[in-house]
């Protein structure tokens, strides 16, 4: 949502991070999860490591499906809705 309506510099950053995680495969990601993040310092369990790449990997994911889906639904209107609804 973020792509939509903030300013220029933060949908330049959320494009870039949606573009890069989307095109890294899981498994890259989590080799470099959790054998390349103790290098720097980070050192996370089997299990914290394989949350944060699958996190990384479907957090930019979600939005475009929430977004197309509050473009593709119909405006409000005054009149209620049939009652096989």
């Amino acid at each position: 949502m973020a792509r939509l309506y903030r300013p220029a510099p933060v949908r330049f950053v959320t494009r870039l991070y949606i573009d890069i995680f989307r095109s890294i495969p899981l498994l890259v990601l989590l080799i470099i999860v959790y054998y390349a993040l103790p290098f720097v310092g980070l050192r996370l369990s089997p299990f914290a490591s394989a949350m944060s790449a699958l996190t990384l990997v479907s957090a930019p994911i979600r939005p475009r499906s929430f977004a197309r889906a509050s473009r593709q639904s119909p405006r409000a209107s005054s009149r209620p809705p049939p009652p096989w609804v």
